[in-house]
């Protein structure tokens, strides 16, 4: 064999190798993403923390601590005992108010009574000061009867566009209303804020919704918060890119925080999955809210 040969023998199979190792480390980086998408990313989950200074707060409010879930999807990658693991943490936390962003159930599963009796058993531990209230998700009216009677009886005040004074330590309430699901059309933004129809419009106005879009609707409402859920902030994010995909009612507004006026705007990016029992880049969470009112 001349030189000539060898030498391009050589740059064969020096090229061969390149290849071998380039699909290697390609098959273990998906491999990797497969296990931190369907095991890292789905079974733990973080706090997020957030301070919110606002002057229309009353000062008997000052420093009060709000707690916010949302979509559970139970029974997707949540199952009993994370959510257990969830309820101690809040109540760790100790908050005056919790608030549920709805979608406690998936639309493709298929739940039980024990089940149901589960959740109510879990969800009526959790720990408050002032109140629990919640609002439906789309997938919750798949089980309209079962959803009521496990916020009722676990201690939330479901809120169907109405609304509630929250008295706490002083004469001065603030506001807060529930809208429906607007993916079901049964959002009523009107009946939601009619208590300003003839009352004082300077309280502090807390809105609680599912489909954070809806806030398009409420930009000219003077909101002081606004929390909503559903968007899960995309499930699957791809760094400096962002989700690879938006559920309809979070096309506008899906990430964790939005300023629109003088209203903030945070969603939740929920504690479940749904379509595929798979997150990337995406931790399961729930927020922590501290509200000063200087």
């Amino acid at each position: 064999m001349d030189i000539e040969t060898q030498a391009k023998e050589n740059k064969n199979l020096t090229k061969k190798n390149k290849l071998f190792w380039l699909a290697l480390i390609t098959l273990l980086f998906i491999v990797l993403l497969i296990v931190l998408g369907k095991y890292y990313y789905t079974e733990n989950f973080k706090v997020r923390e957030y301070g919110i200074t606002n002057h229309n707060l009353p000062n008997s409010f000052d420093g009060i601590k709000i707690i916010q879930f949302s979509d559970v999807h139970y029974n997707t990658s949540v199952d009993e005992n994370f959510l257990k693991r969830v309820v101690n943490e809040i109540n760790e936390l100790k908050p005056e108010i919790v608030i549920f962003n709805g979608d406690l159930f998936d639309q493709n599963i298929k739940y039980t009574d024990e089940d149901f009796k589960k959740l109510t058993n879990i969800l009526n531990k959790i720990d408050y000061v002032i109140g629990k209230y919640a609002v439906f998700g789309e997938n919750d009216y798949k089980y309209e009867k079962e959803y009521n009677e496990i916020m009722n009886n676990s201690g939330f005040k479901i809120l169907k566009n109405n609304f509630d004074l929250i008295y706490y330590q002083g004469s001065i309430p603030i506001f807060i209303g529930g809208l429906d699901s607007l993916l079901k059309e049964k959002s009523d933004i009107n009946q939601t804020l009619s208590y300003f129809e003839e009352n004082d419009s300077n309280l502090f106005k807390l809105i609680v919704m599912h489909e954070p879009d809806n806030i398009k609707n409420l930009k000219n409402k003077n909101i002081d918060l606004c929390l909503a859920g559903h968007s899960h902030n995309g499930q699957i994010k791809i760094p400096f890119i962002g989700a690879i995909h938006n559920y309809k009612g979070s096309k506008l507004y899906y990430d964790d925080y939005y300023q629109i006026n003088n209203t903030d705007l945070y969603i939740s990016n929920g504690l479940g999955t749904t379509l595929y029992k798979f997150r990337l880049f995406n931790m399961p969470s729930f927020n922590l809210f501290r509200l000063y009112s200087k």
